[in-house]
């Protein structure tokens, strides 16, 4: 045989193997050492793969991954993706390379070992949080220069709670059920251990104002509603559907041209006049449990004229 080592892989040219024939087989283990039984295996170009297990000595086999190519002609190289099993270990998905060269591809993979967070939730004055702020939205996002981008995909796709080792904030937005508003904090994983981070709760804030005609006289019946800018909405909302934040529900303002809206989170806003005309402007909470003033001035409406002529330059009547 003839082997060929790029880049740390290795590709041997097996005269055995039929022509063009593109052939993986590797083991599975993790930093430990140890070999990794029962891991799903794919073998993938683009998004078409051919799966296996991995044995009880940790080792998998393809006789040929030349379809996969065949099927995604644009692309030059594809990889072996692991996913490890949910066994109760730490171990995270991973992959490696796989080259569009016939021959027998050998891709061993030792997988990380992570660490899980066990989160804990309290009100602003220390208590437990209540069970209506229990199923929220979780963020834990990695402080720069822990992750490794190259697992990054899987570990979040096919891992769940399991994460690479290093610095992490975790950011929790309760539903919309809590009395309580989102809150962060920093935790830091070990490899083979569930650490614990307390996070606690923030009180809610309100927002209150009044909403004037172009006379400058209150404007009862407006109807108006608050939406948390994106730049603001963004850290918290991750890539799952975010709780508690966002669009909040419109309402109207009373005889007073007064509105109140309540529960915001610390962030930027923007009030907007949805009825009778479209206004808007902009506000921050700095402060949890505040209440904030942000009144609006509606424009007077703009009117447009003019005279729609037919293909004579005659005028058209009755056209809507």
């Amino acid at each position: 045989v003839d082997i060929v080592d790029t880049d740390g892989l290795v590709t041997i040219l097996d005269d055995d193997l039929p022509l063009g024939t593109i052939a993986v087989r590797g083991t599975v283990t993790d930093t430990a050492g140890r070999r990794v039984a029962g891991a799903l295996v794919g073998a993938c170009v683009g998004f078409t793969c051919a799966s296996t297990y991995s044995d009880a000595d940790g080792e998998y086999s393809f006789a040929d991954v030349q379809a996969q190519f065949a099927a995604m002609p644009g692309w030059t190289v594809g990889a072996v993706v692991v996913v490890p099993p949910n066994d109760g270990t730490f171990r995270l998905s991973g992959y490696t390379v796989l080259a569009r060269t016939p021959g027998l591809q050998v891709r061993d993979l030792a997988l990380e070992i992570g660490g899980r967070f066990a989160i804990s939730l309290l009100t602003p004055t220390g208590a437990p949080a209540p069970a209506a702020c229990s199923d929220g939205h979780v963020v834990i996002a990695p402080q720069s220069g822990t992750d490794d981008p190259r697992l990054s995909l899987f570990d979040h796709d096919f891992d769940g709670d399991r994460h690479h080792v290093g610095d992490y904030t975790v950011r929790v937005s309760p539903p919309a059920a809590c009395p309580f508003q989102r809150s962060l904090a920093t935790g830091t994983i070990t490899a083979g251990a569930i650490g614990t981070v307390v996070v606690t709760l923030t009180e809610p804030s309100t927002v209150s104002g009044i909403v004037r005609d172009p006379n400058g006289d209150p404007r009862a019946d407006a109807e108006v509603q608050v939406v948390e800018d994106p730049a603001s909405r963004e850290p918290w909302a991750g890539t799952g559907t975010p709780y508690g934040i966002g669009t909040f529900d419109p309402v109207t303002t009373g005889s007073d041209g007064r509105y109140t809206t309540t529960g915001l989170p610390v962030g930027t806003f923007t009030l907007q006049v949805r009825r009778p005309a479209a206004n808007e402007v902009a506000f921050t909470v700095s402060t949890p449990g505040s209440t904030v003033t942000a009144d609006v001035d509606l424009t007077a409406a703009a009117t447009v004229s003019g005279t729609l002529l037919g293909t004579d330059g005659l005028p058209l009547a009755g056209v809507s």
